[in-house]
């Protein structure tokens, strides 16, 4: 083995003696680092996209949830809360009921997802800090307020300003319990709020959430204190999410669950899932093509080099190692090629990530410049997959080596 890498190493960085091999490698090189770069570059991009995505569904998914697993609600007292405050990762928990309700303003009505929230709610998300008109109070002088998202408001008629008018607003739930009624309103639970102010995360929330005191939902859904739907988590920063998941299944009792933010928005989780593997396949196939290259110009260096074959068998080198010769020469190169890639990618990855050198080009859009996110694990399955598919192209070559003596 030691010998095939020295004569490997020979070939690799002696001066060839046809020009067109020293084409033909520069050639394979480029074909290989290419669609690395290309590669690495194509998936920190969507990751930094991910991220974006997962900050924006922060502001309806917490970090863990718990709820149950057949019904709608949960009940709170159910909990060992206690316990689950003295794990260390746990930085806050809010009680949170969520329905969809009817809301009217005016002549206005649209359906949305009520959000009945406690004080504590504002710990484990970051909704306050994104509101657009108002402040994010839920209780006033003149009783419960609502605070809607920001495309929400446009659709009910609401401009800038009428936050300070206290208008009325008009939530609608079906009973719980109660015989169907020709007359709407026997059959249907209301109560009013008073609109206090928007929030605007650029998401899909803007356009049907609506938040409302606990109370006021729990009274409006014939709740007791203690029945919720749901109870959110905030853990602290760095934490484990789903290690922190078991440590919490040991407080809930038989019928909840806890689950992730991806967890609670399964379909989001599929896409991104199948959109990075195709990612993968598209590039990883592009890198199959440019390992002809590295092919072609193997067969021309082992015609090249048919003479030294000949002598090397002379000296007794075994068949298996003068094909390890070639092998290694070739891996060499897609190793370098490899290498050039992931390190122009990352010089890339990195200039983007600083300066913003390519723009998304879409005012209306959150961020300003393609978000990138170099994720190690990608660099490192990249470099594998890239070695793993040239090695495979490089062995079929080599496999082809005649060692029949001249006449």
């Amino acid at each position: 083995m030691r010998f095939s890498c020295f004569v490997a190493l020979r070939y690799f960085f002696s001066k060839k003696s046809l020009n067109i091999i020293h084409i033909i490698s520069l050639i394979s090189l480029v074909g290989i680092g290419v669609p690395t770069m290309a590669l690495l570059i194509v998936l920190s991009v969507f990751n930094g996209f991910t991220q974006v995505a997962s900050d924006m569904l922060s502001y309806s998914n917490p970090d863990l949830i718990i709820e149950s697993k057949n019904g709608k609600s949960i009940r709170k007292d159910s909990i060992d809360l206690a316990g689950m405050s003295r794990i260390k990762e746990v930085e806050s928990f809010s009680a949170v009921v969520k329905e969809s309700a009817l809301l009217t303003c005016g002549e206005n009505q649209r359906i949305v997802k009520m959000m009945g929230i406690d004080d504590n709610y504002v710990k484990v998300s970051a909704i306050d800090t994104t509101m657009r008109i108002g402040q994010f109070e839920l209780k006033n002088d003149y009783g419960d307020k609502s605070i809607l998202g920001y495309a929400l408001t446009i659709d009910l008629g609401l401009g800038k300003g009428a936050e300070k008018m206290n208008i009325p607003l008009k939530f609608y739930v079906p009973k719980r319990e109660g015989r169907v009624s020709i007359v709407p309103e026997e059959s249907l639970n209301s109560k009013k709020t008073v609109y206090g102010g928007s929030f605007c995360t650029s998401s899909e929330i803007d356009k049907d959430f609506a938040f409302v005191p606990l109370e006021f939902a729990q009274d409006l859904l014939d709740f007791d204190k203690n029945q919720i739907s749901s109870l959110h988590i905030k853990l602290k920063e760095g934490s484990n999410a789903d290690k922190i998941k078991e440590k919490i299944r040991e407080f809930l009792p038989e019928g909840m669950q806890v689950k992730n933010r991806l967890e609670q928005d399964p379909l989001y989780h599929k896409v991104v899932k199948a959109e990075k593997f195709a990612i993968y396949c598209i590039l990883s196939f592009i890198i199959f093509i440019a390992s002809f290259n590295i092919m072609g110009m193997l067969s021309l260096l082992m015609m090249v080099k048919e003479r030294d074959i000949l002598i090397l068998r002379a000296m007794g080198a075994g068949k298996n190692s003068i094909k390890r010769i070639f092998f290694i020469n070739g891996l060499l190169l897609g190793t370098m090629g490899t290498l050039a890639g992931l390190f122009v990618g990352g010089i890339f990855c990195w200039l983007q990530a600083e300066f913003g050198l390519i723009k998304i080009g879409s005012p209306s859009f959150i961020i300003e410049s393609f978000p990138v996110q170099v994720n190690w694990l990608d660099v490192v399955l990249i470099f594998f997959m890239s070695i793993i598919i040239t090695g495979l192209c490089i062995s079929m070559t080599v496999r082809k080596i005649k060692f029949e003596k001249r006449q």
